[in-house]
């Protein structure tokens, strides 16, 4: 783990210096965001979808390939019944959250209505 920080770090420095060198320190903030982009999409190794009632075979087939198509992974699915969801699902990967239950839902209108 500490040859691999190691690395990590000589490979930043070299391409800090490599921006100073052309010109281009501008451009850190893009090569930054682009690897933590790298990073949160590697650390994906399962997922998880939350619903208020048991799923088909079709529609855990139907979020795998959404899962695939999002993050470019193929991981294991692990599924969770919430009852108090009330309808819809909630996906986890890694650090990517989905909510699409009708609790969400009905609660954005509650705050709507009530502010």
């Amino acid at each position: 783990m500490e040859k691999q920080s190691q690395k990590i770090k000589d490979v930043v420095s070299g391409l800090v210096e490599l921006l100073e060198e052309k010109g281009e320190k501008k451009l850190l903030p893009d090569v930054t965001a682009a690897l933590e982009e790298l990073q949160g999409q590697k650390k994906v190794t399962q997922a998880m979808v939350e619903t208020a009632i048991d799923l088909s075979k079709q529609e855990l087939s139907i979020i795998k390939e959404f899962i695939k198509k999002k993050l470019g992974v193929e991981v294991p699915l692990k599924v969770k019944v919430d009852k108090d969801l009330l309808g819809g699902f909630i996906l986890h990967a890694g650090d990517y959250v989905l909510d699409a239950s009708l609790r969400k839902e009905l609660t954005k209108l509650n705050n709507l209505l009530t502010s």
